[in-house]
């Protein structure tokens, strides 16, 4: 397990070439920002660490304009900022693609401050550049971190074939190459997640608990219905009642695992609980008004094989990974549970979304990225 078959490496740095060739054909770097989803969720990141106007943005949108008059105003879209009762602006969408952000933008922040070349206003070309780079940067550390858990079950060969076959047979690519938003970083986040889990279990420690509290917590500050990811560090390994009783025993035998993974993951959630406090004065609210969920009728059929967007319509590959489910008693005993539990949970609670379809793009944005054009939820 220390050394990386040449296959995968190989693997590794195809995937690597062609999103990088990929993000330079496409060349849409330096405008990707400016528009849509991308750019609700930097208004965060140049809000907070230029402009100082959280809860107003006046300043900040007035910045962005001012880079690009053709921006649009999203004081007045009726999915972008939006007033509470206590008279403040809030942006819906959670902090977790800002928080994940934050470090390329302050690089290019300091580069900006450092040079006269451009202005430090957010929005000039280093910070367009080094932003729409953290999703490439990313994908590559969660497709290595992935190809290390893979390893472990299935062969060199199989491990090579699944990473590309990710990589360039999904929306992925998209996501790599056109948009900054949440599906690339949460790609990563998963893909840590089970890493760290991996080596929690073979050999439990007090920090790798920390540790995967904070990343669950991330998760869930990326896409707050991403909480039930905390189901697969728990159920990692279970497949039998008498295993499912051994796992209650080991917690119960070291509660401190349990209570550091809780402290982690309050710690990761909580800029988020201090922003819905500022805006609104409540802990907690519901940023999505008029944008529910119907748990009573959940989509799931149309959301899978409707033609209006369905997920395995226009990603069909991914209808392999469901049959590689009933193949994971034999390769990955125990990780069959955690795994079919969270993909029926996960489907139940995107499904169960007022627009189920999430618009247009191929593959269904609930699952997997692709070019959609309007917000979602958390």
């Amino acid at each position: 397990m220390d050394t990386i078959p040449l296959i995968i490496r190989r693997a590794l740095l195809a995937i690597t070439l062609l999103f990088l060739a990929g993000y330079v054909l496409i060349d849409r770097w330096d405008e990707a920002l400016y528009y849509g989803d991308s750019n609700s969720y930097y208004l965060h990141v140049v809000s907070f660490w230029v402009n100082q106007d959280v809860g107003d943005y006046d300043a900040t949108i007035s910045s962005l304009q001012a880079a690009n008059p053709g921006s649009a105003d999203p004081r007045e879209d009726e999915f972008g900022i939006r007033l509470t009762e206590r008279g403040r602006r809030y942006i819906k969408y959670t902090l977790g693609v800002p928080v994940m952000e934050t470090p390329f933008f302050l690089l290019a922040h300091a580069w900006a401050k450092a040079f006269d070349a451009y202005p430090a206003d957010g929005w000039s070309k280093p910070y367009l550049l080094a932003v729409s780079l953290s999703t490439i940067v990313y994908l590559i550390a969660g497709f290595f971190l992935l190809s290390r858990v893979l390893q472990r079950y299935f062969s060199s060969k199989v491990t090579a074939v699944v990473l590309l076959t990710l990589a360039f047979a999904t929306n992925v690519f998209y996501h790599a190459t056109y948009v900054t938003m949440a599906h690339g970083f949460l790609f990563f986040n998963y893909c840590l997640l089970l890493w760290l889990t991996e080596r929690f279990y073979d050999r439990p420690g007090r920090a790798k608990a920390f540790g995967i509290g904070l990343i669950v917590g991330l998760i869930a500050l990326t896409r707050v219905p991403e909480v039930i990811s905390l189901l697969i560090p728990l159920l990692w390994g279970v497949n039998s009642a008498t295993t499912l009783g051994e796992r209650w025993q080991f917690f119960l035998r070291r509660p401190a695992f349990l209570l550091l993974a809780g402290l982690g993951q309050g710690l990761a959630f909580s800029p988020q609980l201090g922003y819905w406090y500022y805006v609104s004065g409540q802990l907690y609210f519901n940023p999505y008004e008029g944008e529910g969920f119907n748990f009573l009728q959940p989509m799931i059929y149309k959301g899978w094989f409707d033609f209006s967007n369905g997920w395995l319509i226009y990603t069909p590959v991914m209808l392999f990974s469901l049959i590689g489910l009933f193949r994971l008693r034999r390769h990955a005993p125990g990780k069959l549970l955690p795994i079919a539990l969270f993909v029926a949970l996960h489907a139940y609670i995107h499904y169960s979304y007022y627009a189920w379809t999430y618009f247009p793009g191929l593959g269904s944005r609930g699952w997997a990225p692709g070019p959609w054009w309007r917000p979602i939820p958390f």
